[in-house]
């Protein structure tokens, strides 16, 4: 199993989850989204698979102001994406 960081640049909630990774000693690799035509595909392609059962890409959570929500953090097991969590409080909860 590993974790995937997707931020954006001058993110606090996206430093503060970077800190608790660090501090709970939970390895991930950080992709900065901005600017970064890679993670933007990796980010975009994301299957979900729960169990055997293929899910539609998963529909990424907008702001109010019309902004994706940053951080996220994806959970991928060797098939795939097992979980995808976005959100600083969210991904506090999940961890």
């Amino acid at each position: 199993m590993s974790y995937e960081l997707y931020t954006w640049p001058h993110c606090e909630d996206c430093d503060r989850v970077k800190e608790l990774l660090d501090v709970r000693k939970i390895g991930y690799t950080s992709v900065e989204v901005f600017d970064n035509t890679e993670g933007k595909r990796r980010l975009r392609d994301a299957e979900v698979k729960i169990g055997d059962k293929r899910v539609e890409p998963f529909k990424l959570k907008i702001s109010l102001h019309g902004k994706i929500i940053f951080p996220i953090l994806v959970q991928r097991n060797g098939d795939g994406v097992e979980r995808l969590v976005q959100g600083y409080d969210n991904i506090k909860a999940l961890l």
